[in-house]
């Protein structure tokens, strides 16, 4: 399956996107109909994930850390402001 929308419907059957129509259940809960402050709960209570990508900050040494932080607050600042 090619673009077949594999991740959009993990996506959306883990909560981490929601849907636009339709339902989507899990054990018996429509995940849909979750409260946003009650999603936290259902995933942890319900959920596991397991991301494939484990390096989640770039292996910089130690000392570049402050540096690439400091450049990362900064393009982001900059989209916000």
């Amino acid at each position: 399956m090619t673009q077949g929308g594999k991740t959009t419907l993990l996506n959306c059957k883990s909560t981490i996107d929601t849907v636009s129509a339709g339902h989507i259940y899990l054990e018996g809960t429509d995940v849909t109909e979750i409260k946003p402050k009650s999603l936290a709960r259902f995933r942890r209570e319900n959920l596991g994930f397991v991301f494939l990508d484990f390096n989640l900050l770039d292996l910089y040494p130690l000392i570049d850390w402050p540096r690439n932080l400091f450049s990362a607050f900064l393009a982001f600042y900059r989209q916000i402001v």
